[in-house]
């Protein structure tokens, strides 16, 4: 089972493509036992209380909304969870 639960929260644009993107790339990289999972469904966004997208989720804790990270913000913004 996993350890980590990644959620990203976005419709089918560009930024939130490309934070999924970068995430499953860090995912691979690190070998993290994770499962991702984007959420495009206008109603469940709001569910979580996200507003502006993208929006990225690890185990259910927001780490980051409206803004597209780079591969480093992601990773320093979650040394907890990735181990750096």
């Amino acid at each position: 089972m996993a350890n980590l639960h990644i959620k990203i929260l976005g419709a089918e644009c560009n930024k939130c493509n490309t934070l999924l993107l970068r995430v499953q790339k860090i995912v691979s990289e690190h070998q993290l036992e994770a499962v991702v999972e984007k959420i495009t469904d206008v109603q469940a966004i709001i569910n979580h209380n996200i507003y502006t997208t993208p929006a990225l989720l690890i185990n259910n804790q927001v780490v980051s909304k409206g803004s597209l990270l780079s591969e480093k913000q992601i990773i320093e913004k979650n040394k907890f969870i990735f181990g750096e």
